[in-house]
């Protein structure tokens, strides 16, 4: 399911929008690795090089609630917001084969993106997982894949529409310390007024 938010790239690297977002280590599943040509045997054990070997281009995107028998298989990585969201998911029912793939992305595919990093060879290994029977995914990495928690945002908007006075300890602190506490703001007087 796609949630409501929008991926964020959280500092300035080679796109001018903020929402074109440039994922260096969003790579969750292996299999991506290798079937993108991009699997170099050996590296594959470190898995801190073996993220950071393909780079997409994830533009005016949102994240993804991925729950099983989905699996999550790109991300949006450490450097933007939300970190460590899924963005792409495959899912392949147990009975009857079918098989689906959810990108949160629908510019990502499209001809202005399309050769921008490597958004083709992800747009290859869609398309691989979808036609190909055999296309068999990383075990370890989908079951347990690198992804945060969904993280809401307070309210701002509510809080600030409930502002109070802010506290200055005196010299003596009453007993009851609930007499600190003012549940009105004072109101200004009204013979200040701002001139326009």
């Amino acid at each position: 399911m796609t949630s409501t938010d929008s991926v964020v790239r959280t500092c300035y690297y080679k796109y001018f929008h903020p929402k074109e977002c440039l994922i260096t280590n969003g790579v969750l599943n292996k299999a991506i690795l290798q079937a993108s040509g991009k699997a170099i045997p050996g590296l594959l054990t470190d898995e801190s090089l073996a993220t950071r070997l393909m780079s997409f281009v994830y533009p005016f995107g949102a994240t993804l609630n991925v729950k099983k028998p989905a699996v999550a298989v790109l991300s949006t990585g450490s450097v933007s917001f939300p970190l460590k969201r899924p963005v792409c998911a495959f899912s392949e029912h147990p009975t009857s084969r079918g098989r689906v793939a959810v990108l949160g992305s629908g510019h990502m595919l499209t001809d202005h993106y399309i050769d921008k990093e490597e958004n083709s060879k992800i747009r290859d290994v869609i398309f691989q997982y979808l036609i190909t029977p055999d296309f068999k995914l990383d075990q370890i990495d989908a079951d347990d894949p690198e992804v945060s928690d969904y993280t809401m945002t307070p309210d701002i908007f509510g809080l600030s529409e409930n502002l109070q006075n802010c506290l200055q300890e005196s010299e003596e602190v009453p007993a009851d310390f609930t007499q600190l506490f003012h549940a009105k703001v004072n109101p200004r007087p009204r013979t200040c007024k701002v001139e326009v």
